[in-house]
């Protein structure tokens, strides 16, 4: 069953026409200034015939919109400005600096908070664990299987690298770093016997969400639904944060150092990521009139058709 031509290719690498102008339009797909387009738009696709360019729907291809690649001074501006503020808190830690201050006394009085509050709302701080690990294994997990089935190589190389990257960023800096966790005589639900510092609960929620709303916002028409989109974004890491410290498994640092680092290895891994991959796929220079070529072939067509037709009534 042949494919509609106005129906966008159902792949991130998508499928090449063989005829005469479908070669010219694949041709022009690879330009710099058409894969520009393609970035920032989603899904596209040139039919053979005409120039149109259409963009997919939110859920039709989730792709990276490639901004990170194209303005890597964002990437590096959340690398050290996450850097820097894990890197104070961390000294802190070391040496017991000023900025622990509040942990304990913050630590003891949501500690008090939970044990005189009702069972519904410890069920609720405690599923808080669940959003910031097993949800996000789940979704990358079906997310990864979208983007291997689509080809979406980037796209699951950031998944893979850099929000399954913070896990593992997380077990190194803990255990050099071996905080140990609030201890209270009466807990609220003990699970943890690892370091504390920093929170990978935090880091997470940063690499991974942060990276569904990359992903998604752009794709958002309206203003309303990206500020909603960022919103739910920024409330579900804070939810997961303060879910931490309100069961007693980490102090106020151990959070904040945790966003911090989650915050400086996305801007790290995702930035090099879209840049590795937009070097990889730089085509080779063709010539710059080719679009209009293209144009100007997809309005002859009708014309010759015509003319051949008319050519064989007169024979």
């Amino acid at each position: 069953m042949k494919r509609p031509l106005n129906r966008p290719p159902s792949r991130c690498f998508p499928m090449r026409d063989s005829s005469i102008v479908g070669k010219a339009a694949n041709s022009a797909r690879d330009q710099p200034a058409f894969r520009a387009v393609q970035s920032d738009h989603g899904s596209s696709t040139i039919t053979a015939g005409t120039t149109s360019i259409q963009s997919g729907g939110m859920f039709h291809h989730i792709r990276s919109p490639g901004k990170l690649a194209q303005y890597p001074i964002i990437g590096l501006a959340m690398l050290v400005f996450g850097g820097l503020i894990f890197g104070v808190i961390a000294y802190s830690v070391v040496t017991h600096g000023p900025f622990l201050a509040w942990d304990v006394p913050l630590a003891n009085s949501l500690h008090t908070m939970a044990l005189n509050s009702p069972g519904w709302v410890n069920g609720v701080m405690i599923a808080g664990y669940y959003v910031g690990g097993q949800l996000i294994a789940v979704i990358g997990l079906v997310l990864g299987i979208y983007f291997l089935r689509k080809r979406c190589w980037r796209e699951l190389t950031m998944l893979a690298v850099g929000a399954g990257g913070s896990g593992l960023l997380f077990r190194l800096t803990s255990n050099i770093f071996d905080r140990p966790r609030p201890v209270f005589e009466s807990e609220i639900w003990k699970i943890h016997v690892i370091p504390g510092f920093p929170s990978g609960h935090a880091s997470a929620v940063v690499a991974f969400y942060g990276l569904l709303a990359y992903f998604f916002v752009p794709k958002i028409s309206s203003r309303l639904g990206k500020a909603t989109m960022i919103a739910g974004t920024l409330i579900i890491a804070l939810y997961v944060g303060f879910s931490r410290i309100f069961v007693g498994h980490h102090f106020l640092t151990d959070l904040v150092a945790g966003y911090a680092m989650g915050i400086a290895w996305s801007g790290l891994a995702y930035t090099l990521i879209e840049l590795i991959f937009r070097n990889k796929a730089e085509p080779a220079p063709i010539p710059q009139r080719l679009p209009n070529d293209l144009a100007a072939s997809g309005r002859d067509l009708p014309a010759r058709q015509n003319a051949g037709v008319d050519g064989l009534a007169h024979a």
